[in-house]
C-alpha cells in the first residue's frame, strides 16, 4: 500500500473547510439554535416556558402520583371484585391521559408569539427586502469572522474568494455562452463582493490565509488564480487518495475532475466574471440591469371579464363595410344605448370567435343593436367575405315582427333590407339580409338545410326562456358552426340574453368543449327603483287595479304596465280600468281607496302570518299618505287612462296598439302576460306592476296530467318585468308581493321548458336528422331519461320508429311535418273516402287551438268595486245586476246554447266535427271578424287555422302530387261541403289513430264496482284510460259536446289531454276528440305494442290450418295489457287473424 504524503497545502485546504462549514452553520442557525444555548443539563432548572418548541410529557413517577391520587379519592370500599378493579384501572388511565392533554393544552393557550418578523405572502421573495436581508445578514457574518480571525491566528485561511452578484438576480452582460461537459456545483458565496468591498481587502486575506503561495496576480486577476489554482490542488489532493478528507473536499475533488478538460475555459470565464463584478463595484444592490431605450408602462387591470378577444381566434380577413344613412333622431336614440358603446368590444369578439355569448342587462339595445352592427360590418352583403343573411331567432311571434319593424326603422336608407317570417306570416324577399323569426322556423328550416347555407351569423334572442326550441337550435347550431368553419364557410354563433345562465354554455363541455368567450353588456340606461308590498295578496289582481289607479292618481305622466296571468284576468282588469276613466263624475283628486284594499310598501317581514293573506286592516288613515314610491308629484297632466290589453291570443292588430302614440291627455296602461317580459319596448312606460306570478301548462310525465298552473315566476323573470320601466327613462316598479316571499319562493331561473313538456317532436325530428343517439346530443340541459322513453314508446306506437328504435318509411314521411307526430299521421292516413280537406282542417284546429269562447268569459260573475266614494261603507258587497242587464246575459246565454247547438248538428258526441263545423263555417262567411263576433269564435284562432290549413294543403300535394302541387292545394284548400256518414265514420278512425294510446272506456263496462246511478250526470260518469293516471278514474270535461248529451255517453273516448284543477278536491278531466268503437281500436292498434292477443279459440272458432307454417284462427284481442307494470287493459271483441309459425312460436302479422 502506497504511503500517505502529506501535502503542502493540507493546513490551506482544511481553513477552507472549516470557514465554508462555519459559514452553512451560520446561514441554518435557526437549525442550531439548541447547540447555541447549551446541553438542556446545563441549564438551571426553571418552570415549563409556554413558547419552549418543545413541551416535555409528565415522567412515570409523576404520572403515577396522579394514579394514586386518583385511586384515593375515588375508592372507598376497600372490598372490590376484579372486574370492577379493571375498570377502575381504566378509567384513572384515562383520566390521568385527559388532565396531560388539558395542561398542554392550557401551556399552548398561554404562548405567544413575535409577529414582528411575519410579512405577507404577496412580498415574499420580493427584491427590495431580500438585498436588504442579505447585506445585514453579511455585515453580522463579517463581524463574526473578524472577531475569530483576531483570537485565532493559527485557524488555517482559505483563498477562496466569491464574485457571484447579489440575490437581485444573475444580470450577466456581454458574457459568451459556454457549454459545460457536465454540470458544475454552485461555489459557496462570500457576502464581501456583494457589500461593495474592494479587492484589495480580499488579496490581504488571501495571502495570510496561504503560506505555499508566493506570486498571485494584481487586481481581479489574482483571485481568479487562486481560485483554479484551489481547484488544481483538490483534484490532486483527490488522485493521492486522501482518506482523512471528509465528504465536502471528495465532491470537490470530483468536480474539479470532471472540469480539468475545460481548464482553459474557466480560466477565461473566471476573468470575464471578476472584470465584470469590479466594474459594479459602485453600486450598492446590484439591481438586474436596465435595457436602453426601456420605458416602464404601469399595468392596468381589466374591466371585464374578457378584453383581447383576438388571443386564441380566428384572424379576420378583409375589412368590409356598409354606410348607413339614418335620420338625425334615431342616431341621438342609438347613442343613449350601452350596447353601441360596446361595439368594438362585441364585434371583436364576434370576428376572432365562431360562438360568442352576449349577455346584457334589460334595456341595453342588444337586440336592435347587435343585427345592426353585424350587418354594417359586411355580413349579408354580397361584395363581402359573408354574403349570407343575418337570421335573429325570437321567442314569440310579436316579439319577431316588432322588433324587424323597429330595425328597418333605424336601418334608415337601408330599412327595405330586413324582414320577418313567422308560422303564419312572412314579409320577406330577394333583398332580406336581415331576417327575424320565431326559433322554430329556423329549426324547420335545417331540417332542409342542415347547414344553413344562405346564412352567414345566427343570433339566438332571449336564450334565458329555455324552450325546447332554442335548446335543440342551440345543441344543432354548436356542431353546425364546427362543420361551417372545416368547409371553409364559417358560420358566427350569438347568443344574447339578460338574464342568461352562463354555466350552461360555459362550463358544458359536451356543448362548447373550448367555452365561448363572454361579453358582458353594462346594465340598463336608466335606474328603476323596487318598491316591495307589505304583505303579500292573494286577491292580486284587485290589487293590481287598485295600484294602477293610484299611480295615475299621484304619480307624475308615463306609461303603467301591469302583469298578469291570462286572459280572463286581462280582460277584467281592463274592463275595471276602463270604467274607472269613463266615470264623468269621478276625477283622479277624488279616488280613494279602502283601507282593506291599500297595499302598505313599507318593507316589514311578518313570518307568523300566512303568505296568501288577503286583507290587512290599519287603523292609521294617514299611513297612506307615507306610502313608498309616491313621493313624487302628480303634475295633473294626464286626466284619463288609455288601457289597452295584450296577450298571444289577441290578434295582431291589436296588439300593435300599444306601440300607438296614445291620445292627447291620457296615460297608456298596459294590462299584458308575460308576452311583454322579452324584448319588446313599449315606449314611455316608466311604472311596471308585477303581481310576480305567471301561468305555465306543467305535463307531469307519469301520467300525462297536464295543469295550468299559476305560480311564481323566477328572479330573473321578476328583473326581467322591472327593466320594462327603465327602457325610455327612470321608473319605478311596484311588486305586488314581499321581500320574504322573493327571497323564499322565488327560484333563480325558470325550468327549461324541455324538462317539463313531451318531446316526441323533438326526437321524431332529431331522428329525422340522422340524430340516432339523442342521448348524446349536446343539450344545454339534457331533457329527463323518462320523457325521452316516453317520446320513443309513443313514436313506436304510432309506426315511427321500429322495435330497433330506427326510423320507419312512416316516421320519414312524417317528419316533413312541421306538426306534432300524431297529426302528421293522420294527414298520411287521411286520403280515405276523400276525407283529406276535413283531415287537414281538423288538423290545422287542433295545431292551433280551441276556437270557441267559453260562457264563462261572455258572462263574468259580479265583482266588488274597485273604486269607492268617501261617504262608502267599509263593508263590501257584490255588485248587483240592473233587470235589463240581466236580460241581456239570458239572451246572450240562450244564443251560446243555440250557436253550439248549430256546430254540433253533424254529431253530438265529436268536439272534433264541431271544430271542423266552425272552420268550414267561417270559410263560407270569407274569414270576417263579425262572423266570429256572432258565433263566440276567437277571431285570431281562426285566423290563424286558415292559414295553417293552406300550408298543410301546400306541403301534402308537395308530398303526394309533386307533379300537379297548385292544382292539388287549391282543391283541398277550398271551401268544405257538410262531409257525408261515410266521411265522418272515417274521420273519427283516422283520429283514433293519431291518439291510440289516448283511449278511455267507460267503468262500468269493465268495472262492476264503477255502477253509476240514473241521475248521475254526463260530467260524472267515470272512465278508465288505457295509461295509468294519477286517478283511478277520469271524468269528462264540463266544456265538451259530450256534456250536453242527452242520453248515456258513449262506451270508448278518444281525448288529447287529461287536465286537473288546482282544487284540493279536482277530479282528472278528460278534454275528449270524439267516441269510437272497439272493433275500431282492435283493427287500428293490431300492430302497435298496445294489443296482445288471447290463444286461439276452439269449437267452431278453432283454427284453420293452411300449411305447417301459416294459419287463420280467432283470437281475443286484449288493450293495454303490455304497458308497464301499471297498465289496466281490456278485452276487445274477438277477432280472426292470420298467424305464421317463427321459431317454434305461432305470431299474429294481420
Amino acid at each position: 500500500m502506497a504511503k500517505y504524503r502529506v501535502r503542502f497545502n493540507d493546513k490551506a485546504r482544511a481553513g477552507a473547510v472549516a470557514r465554508r462549514n462555519e459559514l452553512k452553520r451560520k446561514r441554518q442557525k435557526q437549525f442550531h439554535r439548541d447547540e447555541e444555548e447549551g446541553e438542556p443539563g446545563d441549564m438551571p432548572e426553571t418552570t415549563a416556558d409556554p413558547n419552549a418548541q418543545v413541551l416535555l410529557p409528565l415522567t412515570d413517577e409523576q404520572k403515577d402520583q396522579r394514579k394514586r391520587q386518583l385511586h384515593e379519592d375515588l375508592v372507598t370500599d376497600k372490598k372490590m371484585s376484579s372486574l370492577k378493579k379493571k375498570r377502575l384501572d381504566k378509567y384513572i388511565d384515562r383520566q390521568v391521559r385527559r388532565q396531560e392533554r388539558d395542561e398542554i393544552f392550557a401551556k399552548l393557550a398561554a404562548s405567544t408569539v413575535n409577529t414582528s418578523n411575519f410579512q405577507s405572502l404577496k412580498r415574499l421573495g420580493q427584491k427590495g427586502d431580500l438585498e436588504k436581508e442579505f447585506a445585514s445578514e453579511s455585515e453580522r457574518e463579517d463581524q463574526d469572522q473578524s472577531e475569530s480571525d483576531s483570537e485565532s491566528d493559527t485557524q488555517p485561511k482559505s483563498t477562496f474568494v466569491d464574485f457571484r452578484p447579489s440575490a437581485g438576480g444573475f444580470g450577466f452582460q456581454n458574457l459568451p455562452q459556454i457549454k459545460k461537459a457536465a454540470p458544475q456545483k454552485q461555489k459557496k458565496v462570500s457576502w464581501r463582493e456583494k457589500l461593495g468591498m474592494s479587492a484589495d481587502t480580499d488579496d490581504e486575506h488571501s495571502e495570510n490565509e496561504t503560506d505555499s503561495e508566493s506570486e498571485s496576480d494584481s487586481g481581479s486577476d489574482s483571485s481568479d488564480c487562486e481560485e483554479a489554482k484551489l481547484s488544481d490542488d483538490e483534484s490532486e489532493s483527490e488522485k493521492s487518495g486522501n482518506d482523512e478528507a471528509n465528504q465536502e473536499e471528495e465532491s470537490e475533488s470530483e468536480e474539479a475532475e470532471a472540469n480539468e478538460e475545460n481548464e482553459q475555459n474557466s480560466k477565461s470565464i473566471g476573468a470575464q466574471f471578476s472584470n465584470w463584478a469590479h466594474s459594479l463595484e459602485k453600486h450598492e444592490s446590484l439591481p438586474t440591469p436596465i435595457v436602453e431605450g426601456y420605458k416602464h408602462t404601469p399595468r392596468v387591470e381589466p374591466q371585464e371579464p374578457v378584453q383581447d378577444f383576438s388571443k386564441g381566434g380566428q384572424t379576420r380577413g378583409k375589412t368590409f363595410f356598409v354606410n348607413v344613412e339614418r335620420p338625425e333622431e334615431i342616431d341621438q336614440l342609438r347613442l343613449n344605448l350601452p350596447a353601441l358603446a360596446c361595439e368594438q368590444q362585441i364585434m371583436d369578439a364576434i370576428h376572432h370567435h365562431d360562438c360568442v355569448v352576449l349577455t346584457g342587462e334589460t334595456g341595453s339595445g342588444k337586440t336592435t343593436q347587435v343585427p345592426q352592427f353585424l350587418y354594417e360590418a359586411g355580413y349579408g352583403s354580397n361584395d363581402s367575405e359573408t354574403p349570407g343573411m343575418i337570421a335573429i331567432t325570437q321567442p314569440r311571434r310579436v316579439a319577431a315582427v316588432s322588433m324587424a319593424e323597429r330595425v328597418s326603422v333605424e336601418l334608415g336608407n337601408h330599412g327595405h333590407r330586413v324582414g320577418y317570417q313567422i308560422r303564419f306570416d312572412s314579409q320577406t324577399g330577394p333583398d332580406t339580409k336581415v331576417k327575424f323569426m320565431t326559433d322554430g322556423v329556423l329549426l324547420r328550416e335545417m331540417s332542409s338545410d342542415l347547414m344553413l347555407t344562405k346564412y352567414s351569423a345566427v343570433i339566438v334572442d332571449e336564450a334565458h326562456e329555455r324552450s325546447v326550441n332554442t335548446d335543440i337550435l342551440i345543441g344543432l347550431l354548436s356542431r353546425i358552426v364546427k362543420l361551417r368553419r372545416e368547409e371553409g364557410k364559417p358560420l358566427k354563433l350569438i347568443i344574447m340574453s339578460a338574464t342568461l345562465r352562463v354555466s350552461d354554455f360555459t362550463e358544458n363541455t359536451t356543448l362548447f368543449p373550448t367555452p365561448p368567450p363572454i361579453v358582458s353588456v353594462e346594465a340598463r340606461q336608466f335606474p328603476v327603483a323596487m318598491h316591495f308590498s307589505r304583505r303579500t295578496t292573494h286577491d292580486y289582481v284587485n290589487e293590481a287595479i287598485s295600484k294602477a289607479i293610484k299611480i295615475h292618481e299621484k304619480l307624475p305622466k308615463g306609461g303603467i304596465l301591469i302583469f298578469l296571468t291570462g286572459q280572463n284576468e286581462i280582460s277584467f282588469a281592463v274592463n275595471q280600468l276602463r270604467k274607472y276613466s269613463k266615470e264623468p263624475t269621478l276625477k283622479p283628486a277624488q279616488v280613494r281607496l279602502s283601507a282593506k284594499e291599500t297595499v302598505m310598501e313599507e318593507e316589514t317581514v311578518d313570518f307568523d302570518l300566512p303568505e296568501d293573506e288577503t286583507d290587512y286592516d290599519d287603523d292609521n288613515s294617514d299611513e297612506e299618505s307615507e306610502e313608498e314610491g309616491f313621493e313624487e308629484e302628480y303634475d295633473g297632466e294626464e286626466t284619463k287612462l288609455h288601457v289597452l290589453p295584450l296577450y298571444s291570443l289577441l290578434p295582431t292588430q291589436e296588439q300593435m296598439k300599444v306601440f300607438e302614440k296614445v291620445p292627447k291627455g291620457t296615460r297608456l296602461c298596459v294590462v299584458a302576460t308575460n308576452v311583454a317580459e322579452t324584448s319588446l319596448t313599449i315606449p314611455n312606460v316608466r311604472y311596471v306592476v308585477d303581481s310576480g306570478r305567471a301561468k305555465q301548462r306543467v305535463c307531469d310525465q307519469e301520467t300525462g296530467v297536464q295543469k295550468f298552473k299559476v305560480g311564481w315566476v323566477s328572479k330573473a323573470s321578476a328583473d326581467q318585468r322591472a327593466g320594462r320601466a327603465g327602457r325610455t327613462g327612470p321608473g319605478h316598479c311596484y311588486r305586488l308581493y314581499s321581500s320574504a316571499v322573493y327571497e323564499r319562493d322565488f327560484s333563480q331561473f325558470s325550468a327549461p321548458e324541455i324538462s317539463r313538456m313531451p318531446i316526441e317532436g323533438l326526437v321524431l325530428q332529431m331522428k329525422a336528422m340522422g340524430i340516432h343517439h339523442i342521448v348524446n346530443f349536446p343539450f344545454p340541459s339534457p331533457p329527463p331519461r323518462e320523457s325521452l322513453a316516453k317520446g320513443i314508446e309513443l313514436l313506436q306506437y304510432l309506426g315511427a320508429l321500429d322495435k330497433e328504435m330506427q326510423l320507419t318509411d312512416l316516421g320519414k314521411q312524417m317528419s316533413l311535418f312541421p306538426l306534432n307526430p300524431r297529426h302528421a299521421k293522420m294527414l298520411l292516413i287521411g286520403n280515405q273516402h276523400g276525407c283529406m280537406g276535413y283531415v287537414i282542417a281538423v288538423v290545422a284546429a287542433l295545431s292551433v287551438g280551441d276556437p270557441f269562447i267559453p260562457l264563462y268569459e261572455l258572462l263574468p260573475p259580479p265583482v266588488k268595486p274597485v273604486v269607492k266614494s268617501d261617504d262608502s261603507e267599509d263593508e263590501e258587497e257584490e255588485e248587483e245586476f240592473t233587470v235589463e242587464e240581466k236580460e241581456r246575459q239570458d239572451k246572450l246565454r240562450q244564443r251560446f246554447n243555440q250557436v253550439n247547438g248549430m256546430f254540433s248538428g253533424l254529431d253530438k258526441k265529436s268536439d272534433v266535427i264541431k271544430a271542423l263545423a266552425a272552420v268550414a263555417g267561417y270559410d263560407f262567411a270569407n274569414s270576417t271578424s263579425e262572423y266570429c263576433k256572432e258565433n263566440f269564435l276567437r277571431s285570431k284562432i281562426m285566423t290563424e287555422i286558415t292559414k295553417l290549413r293552406q300550408q298543410l294543403a301546400y306541403l301534402v300535394a308537395s308530398t303526394t302530387r309533386p307533379d300537379a302541387i297548385e292544382s292539388t292545394t287549391q282543391a283541398l284548400s277550398k271551401q268544405l261541403q257538410p262531409p257525408t256518414k261515410v266521411q265522418l265514420a272515417a274521420l273519427k278512425q283516422i283520429v283514433t289513430a293519431g291518439y291510440i294510446d289516448l283511449i278511455a272506456v267507460r267503468a262500468d263496462s269493465i268495472d262492476d264496482s264503477a255502477s253509476v246511478g240514473k241521475k248521475t250526470s254526463i260530467i260524472n260518469h267515470p272512465y278508465i284510460t288505457l295509461m295509468p293516471g294519477p286517478e283511478k278514474y277520469a271524468y269528462i270535461h264540463p266544456g265538451s259536446v259530450l256534456s250536453h248529451l242527452g242520453s248515456q255517453p258513449p262506451e270508448f273516448l278518444v281525448y288529447h289531454a287529461l287536465t286537473m284543477g288546482d282544487a284540493e278536491n279536482a277530479k282528472v278531466r278528460l278534454r275528449t276528440l270524439a267516441d269510437t268503437t272497439a272493433s275500431a281500436i282492435s283493427h287500428i292498434a293490431a300492430q302497435t305494442p298496445l294489443v296482445t292477443y288471447s290463444k286461439p279459440l276452439g269449437g267452431a272458432h278453432a283454427p284453420k290450418v293452411l300449411s305447417p307454417t301459416k294459419r287463420i284462427a280467432w283470437v281475443v284481442p286484449r288493450m293495454g295489457a303490455a304497458i308497464g307494470s301499471g297498465g289496466v287493459g281490456w278485452d276487445l271483441p274477438a277477432r280472426k287473424v292470420t298467424q305464421v309459425k317463427r321459431g317454434g312460436e305461432w305470431c299474429t302479422v294481420d
